[in-house]
C-alpha cells in the first residue's frame, strides 16, 4: 500500500533506471535493445533515433555512414 500510494519504483525498476542512465550518455552496443521492456528505459530522445541491425557488418557500414553525414 505504502509504495504504491506514493508512486515508488520497486528495486527491480529502480536498478534499470539507473543502469540504463548511464547508457543514455554513450553509444549503444547491446543485445538486450532488441526488447521493448529493455527500450522503454532509454530517453525518449535517443529511443527515437535508435537502429537495430541483425548483423555486425551492418552496424559498422551505419555507423561508418553516421560519422561521415557528420563530417558534412
Amino acid at each position: 500500500m505504502y509504495k504504491s500510494s506514493k508512486n515508488l519504483l520497486s528495486r527491480s525498476e529502480w536498478y534499470c533506471h539507473q543502469a540504463f542512465r548511464a547508457l543514455n550518455q554513450a553509444a549503444v552496443i547491446d543485445e538486450r535493445l532488441r526488447e521493448e521492456r529493455s527500450r522503454a528505459f532509454i530517453s525518449k530522445w535517443l529511443r527515437r533515433n535508435l537502429k537495430v541491425y541483425d548483423n555486425f557488418k551492418l552496424s559498422i557500414e551505419g555507423l561508418k555512414s553516421f560519422f561521415e553525414d557528420a563530417k558534412a
